[in-house]
């Protein structure tokens, strides 16, 4: 039994979309999810947020806005809950952790996640760490944006087998998600069994096929020539003679015949 390897695809492996690595949606998305789970821990869950936000977009500029979405979302959201969850307590003219003292049960467990955002004692928003996540923002765009030169130039420089070409259409039409007719390479294995199989097949029926034999038709003219021998000279010019050659002998006979005889005369 053969056993067949499976081969994924590059959809597959890259996600479901399939595309390009860089995108600002997709970094302000995780810079924001990564800094309200990490920010808690002081400047290095602001960072790693920031760092990731900055690689995942691809440039610095992009980094920069990036990061400074994705916190600044975050904290308009913890505003938003602090006036819905404290506002019964105070808030803000009361301090955040004497407000969030009100609080029981779940709304308890809230309230001590929303005092990591403000400064201690006050009804103010720390920004500390929001400046932390922007500065590494632009730090892991900045890298980003550096690793796609020095690709490039590597490339362009000799540094691999292949010079800079452009990218097939077919690529282009992969990457904006569009359907093509081979999604992966164990689609290109199927259609070239089918055709080998195919082949011997189509052997089979024609050999199974009778030949049919032309009828040759072949036509034997027979020519028989006739030389008319001994004819005499005296006979009359309207007799006609089966074959040219007879009329020609007679003919000269008769001319040789006539020089003779006037000669003699």
């Amino acid at each position: 039994m053969q056993a067949t390897r499976k081969v994924s695809s590059a959809k597959d492996a890259g996600g479901s979309v399939g595309n390009s690595p860089y995108s600002v949606v997709r970094s302000v998305a995780g810079g924001f999810a990564l800094a309200a789970v990490l920010w808690w821990i002081p400047f290095i869950g602001p960072a790693i947020a920031g760092y990731y936000a900055g690689r995942r977009s691809g440039s610095f500029i992009k980094g920069a806005i990036s990061s400074s979405i994705g916190g600044g979302s975050l904290m308009l959201a913890v505003m938003a809950a602090s006036y819905y969850l404290l506002g019964p307590a105070g808030f803000p003219n009361t301090a955040v952790d004497a407000a969030a003292g009100t609080l029981t049960g779940i709304y308890w467990r809230a309230g001590i996640y929303l005092e990591l955002f403000f400064n201690p004692g006050t009804a103010e928003l720390s920004l500390t760490p929001l400046g932390i996540m922007v500065a590494f923002g632009c730090i892991g765009g900045s890298l980003s944006g550096l690793y796609r030169r020095e690709a490039t130039s590597l490339i362009a420089s000799g540094a691999v087998y292949s010079a800079i070409r452009p990218m097939a259409r077919s690529v282009e039409l992969y990457e904006k998600g569009k359907k093509l007719g081979f999604e992966s390479y164990n689609d290109c294995e199927s259609v070239r069994d089918s055709a080998v199989s195919a082949v011997p097949d189509a052997r089979q029926r024609t050999a199974a096929m009778p030949m049919k034999k032309k009828p040759v038709t072949t036509t034997v003219q027979a020519v028989t020539t006739t030389v008319g021998e001994g004819a005499t000279p005296t006979s009359s010019s309207s007799e006609k003679s089966q074959s040219p050659f007879s009329d020609i002998l007679r003919r000269s006979e008769v001319r040789n015949n006539g020089r003779e005889d006037a000669q003699k005369r």
